[in-house]
């Protein structure tokens, strides 16, 4: 069995640390089990591997740990996700999950797309957004993929 080892490191498009465990790294990018701020297991996250600076191990993971432990957080089974491009770490993460958050943080820094990933076509993905709080039909958005 693989030893984990929190890590923690810095982005061009965030203040302060990324945490968590790196479960997966591809060509271009690795994929973080994250843990957060409240000591809490938060999901999965695909970084560009050259927006990630200062990787180092994350101080007190002991401590970390055993809040983790205490609260009865088992370890997330990583997904399959493919990462070796955008378009295969979308295409792979829309088949596993019905809802994605996606960050285009080079073209549009305080905004992202979050629904279900429809089709890619030719860098361009196509997402079902999550209906408005009205209850009202929202029509499927495409974002290039970059």
């Amino acid at each position: 069995m693989q030893e984990r080892r929190l890590m923690r490191f810095h982005r061009r498009f965030e203040d302060g640390w990324v945490r968590g465990y790196v479960v997966g790294v591809g060509p271009a990018f690795l994929m973080l089990c994250e843990v957060s701020d409240h000591i809490r297991y938060n999901g999965f996250g695909c970084y560009r591997l050259a927006d990630v600076k200062n990787l180092e191990p994350a101080p007190y993971p002991e401590f970390v740990e055993a809040a983790l432990e205490k609260r009865g957080d088992a370890f997330p089974e990583t997904p399959a996700v493919a990462l070796n491009s955008i378009g295969d770490i979308l295409a792979t993460a829309g088949r596993l999950f019905p809802v994605v958050t996606v960050h285009a943080e080079a073209a549009r820094p305080d905004v992202c797309y979050i629904g279900a990933i429809i089709s890619i076509e030719g860098g361009v993905v196509w997402m079902q957004d999550i209906p408005a709080p009205s209850g009202s039909a929202s029509r499927p958005r495409a974002s290039s993929t970059p």
